[in-house]
């Protein structure tokens, strides 16, 4: 769902949403249709009020922390070990902490 939500965009979602039911209705869709596309929804709010990352400005780290924690330049590694650190996160929101994704982060350099 959160990989649902980095892929449209979450200031698209409510947009899209309100798109698919207006082509739902304007085709006559019935009941159990919407009623999917209603518990869909609901699992996209949840998630988006529970989640804490749907972007890498979301991280509670930046590209000056990777490069003073582990003293490397700038350039295109730094990019690299945020894009895999977001990536862990949409998976385990939890790792979301300046303390576990320094020490991830320190795991990822070759």
């Amino acid at each position: 769902m959160r990989r649902f939500i980095r892929k449209i965009g979450l200031e698209y979602i409510p947009a899209l949403f309100a798109l698919r039911r207006a082509d739902n209705i304007g085709s006559g869709a019935r009941s159990p249709r919407m009623h999917a596309l209603e518990a869909l929804w609901q699992r996209v709010e949840k998630e988006i009020a529970a989640a804490n990352a749907f972007s890498l400005r979301d991280l509670k780290i930046d590209g000056n922390d990777i490069m003073r924690e582990l003293g490397i330049p700038p350039g295109p590694e730094v990019g690299r070990i945020l894009s895999d650190l977001f990536e862990r996160v949409l998976d385990e929101p939890s790792l979301n902490t300046r303390e576990k994704l320094i020490e991830l982060a320190k795991t990822m350099r070759p």
